[in-house]
């Protein structure tokens, strides 16, 4: 239906315009260099730490809003088809003129996107891409797009754009300022235990850090990967939240909580890290085979997601501390 497609585009655009655009993202500067490159540019990371936001802040700052944009989040758009990205596009261009740059939000709703992203990309036109991280992982997106596309791992607010959000602009001088230090430390207090995740330090709704984490365990891995044995990933997953930073063994984890198999604890643990909720370290050693060997550690994206989902009697704050460090540093790779 030409009619609604028309109504869904415009309906879109207007939306996105009147929406704030939120604390400038870091990502907003770094990526100028993949701006500048002709690659597709693929935005993953935790689902709701900020994406389509990202998304909206590169088309205002480097395009003037200048662009095809489309969101496959929408309900109508149910029966949508990799056939129909050419009714799609003509009607784009009947209504904008012709453009060269796309931005297409949540486009993993369409299977076979791919296909129309490498032939618009083979075009010359520049792609910008965003969608949940369960399908649009590097492993994935490598086979899909070979050669053609640049990664961008969104993260939760780091502590820079927490200050930000919260009002405070820092520089070196002020840090000087014994009432400035001080108000510092009030707001790290705050962010070591809330996280990072916009929506949640908006409205400051736990239930909503859960509903998160919910759907990343449901929607993203028990059902894109057929786990039937449900309990047993929702069990593993409480047990790395509430043990963040101990070390652990998939032997040890099998005995634990009964996962049948040493592959079935691996599998599993692989798949809550590629949906970004966990890291795995492995133990420093220059043999490779004893870092495979070892003892590992695991760590979870946000602190609030932590707070808000793991069983503990009182608050660690050195657990905490040393979680926080470890995805700051991974932040910064």
């Amino acid at each position: 239906d030409k009619m609604l497609l028309k109504e869904i585009i415009v309906e879109q655009r207007e939306l996105l315009l009147k929406k704030e655009l939120g604390v400038e993202r870091e990502w907003l500067t770094k990526i100028k260099k993949h701006v500048e490159s002709p690659h597709i540019v693929v935005i993953s990371g935790l689902r709701r730490a900020g994406k389509s936001t990202l998304l909206r802040q590169i088309m205002q700052k480097y395009y003037q809003n200048d662009g095809y944009y489309f969101s496959f989040e929408d309900e109508r758009l149910l029966e949508f088809a990799a056939s129909d990205f050419n009714f799609l596009l003509e009607t784009f261009v009947e209504l904008f003129g012709e453009k060269n740059v796309f931005f297409f939000d949540e486009i993993q709703n369409v299977p076979k996107w791919e296909l129309f992203v490498r032939r618009m990309h083979d075009r010359g036109c520049k792609i910008f891409i965003t969608g949940s991280n369960a399908s649009l992982l590097s492993k994935e997106i490598g086979t899909r797009l070979t050669g053609r596309y640049l990664p961008v791992q969104l993260f939760p607010f780091s502590f820079n754009e927490f200050l930000l959000f919260n009002g405070e602009q820092i520089n070196g001088h002020a840090l000087l300022k014994t009432s400035i230090r001080g108000r510092l430390k009030k707001l790290f207090g705050r962010y070591l235990m809330w996280g990072g995740m916009p929506e949640y330090l908006k409205f400051k709704n736990a239930d909503f850090l859960k509903s998160v984490y919910e759907d990343i365990l449901y929607r993203d891995i028990a059902a894109r990967y057929e786990i039937k044995e449900v309990r047993a990933l929702r069990e593993l997953s409480l047990y790395f939240m509430s043990n963040t930073g101990t070390l652990f063994s998939y032997n040890r984890l099998k005995h634990s909580l009964g996962l049948g198999s040493v592959n079935t604890a691996k599998s599993y643990t692989d798949y809550l890290e590629n949906s970004f909720l966990f890291y795995s370290v492995n133990q420093f050693s220059y043999s490779v085979k004893k870092q495979i060997q070892n003892a590992k550690k695991a760590y979870v994206i946000d602190n609030g997601i932590l707070e808000a989902v793991a069983f503990q009697f009182s608050q660690n704050r050195g657990r905490y501390l040393e979680n926080l460090v470890f995805v700051e540093l991974k932040r910064r790779n």
